[in-house]
C-alpha cells in the first residue's frame, strides 16, 4: 500500500501500479463467477422490492475493467445504463470477453427472470464487438463517464436503481457523501438502492498481496496514519463500518429495508482484547467484525428494516 502511494506522486505512477494490480485481477477473472454474483445480486433486489431492469435507468458505481454489471443489466433490458469511475480504464476486449459466458446463462436467466430466450439471445447479438469501446457501449445502451457524477447530466429523480459492488468502501469518505447525497436526489420515488461492500481490510483478500493479513488490522491505526499511507488515486479504503453506510444512505434520504451481515465469532473475541483506534471502541465490537454487508434500501418505504446476521458460515458473496 505505501508503495502505490509513493507511485502516485510519479508522472505515470497511476498507470505502473494500477496495471500490475489489474493484470493480476484480470489473471483471476472468472467470468462465469462473476455473472452469477451479478445475477445473484438482481435476483436479491427482485425478491426484496419487486424491482425489473426491463426499461429501467440504472447507475452503477465502479465500473471497473470488465464492465459484467452493465452488461448483464443490457441483457435483462435495461432502457439506460450509467456507470462511473475515478479512472476510466474499463476496457474493450475484457468486457467484450464476458459476452459468450453470459450467453452460456441465457436458460438459467430465462428460468429465474422470466425473460424469454430469443429477446435476450437478440440483445446480445446486437452488441458490436467489432469497433471502438464507445460503440460497444453504445450498443448496449451504456453511458460510461469520469467521477464525478455531475458529468453524466442526469436530472433529479431519474434513476430506479443505484447499485455497486464491493466499491463504496473504496470511496474517500467526503467523495462518498457527495456521491451518495447526489444518488438521494436522482433516485426516482420508487428508487431502488443496492450495495454490496467489503467492511475489511481489501489487501487481506487471498486474490489481492497479503493473504496472511488479519481483515481488521487496519482498524488500529489513526486517521491520520491511515490517510497518510493511503492513496485516493487507486488504493484509497475508507474505514467505514457497516453502520456508518447505513446512516450516510439515510441522510440521503434513502431509507434501509434489508441489510446482510457476515461476520465471525472469532474475529468479534480478537476485537474485544485488540488495540482498536479510538473511534471504532466507540463502536459495538459486533458492529466492527462485520466482514462484508449487502445494504438494501429504497426511496420510498414505510416497513421496518430487516436485518439477517450471517455468523462463521462460507456464503458464495463473500471471498474468504
Amino acid at each position: 500500500m505505501l508503495g502505490e502511494k509513493i507511485c502516485s506522486f510519479l508522472p505515470y505512477g497511476y498507470r505502473l501500479a494500477s496495471n500490475a494490480r489489474n493484470k493480476l485481477l484480470d489473471m483471476n477473472l472468472d467470468y462465469s463467477e462473476r455473472i452469477e454474483k451479478s445475477l445473484d445480486n438482481l435476483a436479491m433486489i427482485k425478491t426484496l422490492t419487486g424491482f425489473d431492469p426491463e426499461n429501467k435507468s440504472i447507475l452503477e458505481v465502479g465500473t471497473g475493467r470488465h464492465g459484467i454489471d452493465c452488461l448483464v443489466s443490457y441483457v435483462l433490458g435495461a432502457k439506460a445504463i450509467y456507470t462511473f469511475d475515478h479512472v476510466l480504464h474499463l476496457e474493450k476486449d475484457i468486457m467484450a470477453s464476458g459476452i459468450e459466458p453470459l450467453l452460456d446463462k441465457l436458460d438459467s436467466i430465462s428460468e429465474k427472470f422470466g425473460i424469454d430466450k430469443s429477446t435476450m439471445t437478440d440483445r446480445i447479438e446486437s452488441i458490436k464487438t467489432d469497433g471502438s469501446l464507445d460503440d460497444l457501449l453504445a450498443s448496449c445502451n451504456t453511458n460510461y463517464f469520469k467521477y464525478p457524477i455531475e458529468n453524466a447530466n442526469l436530472e433529479p429523480g431519474t434513476i430506479d436503481l443505484f447499485f455497486s459492488e464491493s466499491v463504496l468502501q473504496r470511496i474517500p469518505t467526503g467523495q462518498l457523501r457527495q456521491v451518495v447525497e447526489t444518488m438521494g436526489r436522482l433516485l426516482s420515488n420508487s428508487g431502488v438502492s443496492f450495495h454490496r461492500i467489503d467492511c475489511k481490510d481489501i489487501n487481506s483478500q487471498e486474490r489481492h498481496y497479503d493473504a496472511g493479513l488479519w481483515a481488521f488490522h487496519y482498524l488500529k491505526y489513526s486517521d491520520f496514519f491511515w490517510n497518510l499511507i493511503c492513496s485516493e488515486k487507486f488504493n484509497s479504503q475508507n474505514r467505514l463500518r457497516e453502520i456508518e453506510f447505513i446512516e450516510m444512505l439515510e441522510g440521503a434520504g434513502i431509507k434501509t429495508m434489508y441489510v446482510e451481515s457476515l461476520r465471525k465469532k472469532e474475529d468479534i473475541e480478537r476485537l474485544r482484547d485488540f488495540p482498536l483506534n479510538q473511534r471504532f471502541k466507540e463502536m459495538p465490537v459486533e458492529e466492527v467484525a462485520v466482514k462484508c454487508s449487502k445494504i438494501v434500501g429504497k426511496k420510498s418505504l414505510e416497513s421496518d428494516p430487516e436485518r439477517k446476521i450471517i455468523e462463521d458460515e462460507w456464503t458464495k458473496w463473500y471471498d474468504e
